[in-house]
């Protein structure tokens, strides 16, 4: 009798394999989308921050300009210099 070398996976080895980048993917893609989240929300901070520094130099050169609060994705900031990163911090 001639027995033939075998070469390659069989069918459950390959199943066994794609269960496990399931249950990888699974795992990872929610913690993907966290961190594109915070991400996006430190970004915003930033900008903030640097708005309110320009209004502050603003004011201190040209008088109030009446810019009280900004306003985005249903999150209001308020433009004082104590209360941009603390409005973000949830």
């Amino acid at each position: 009798m001639n027995m033939k070398e075998n070469k390659g996976f069989t069918l459950v080895e390959l199943i066994v394999v794609i269960a496990i980048l399931g249950i990888l993917a699974a795992v990872a893609v929610p913690a993907y989308t966290g961190y594109i989240t915070k991400a996006h929300d430190a970004s915003a901070i930033t900008k903030l921050d640097a708005l309110n520094t320009a209004v502050e130099a603003a004011n201190a050169t040209q008088g109030e300009l009446h810019v009280t609060s900004v306003s985005a994705d249903g999150k209001t900031v308020n433009l004082s210099s104590s209360s941009v990163a603390t409005s973000f911090a949830t």
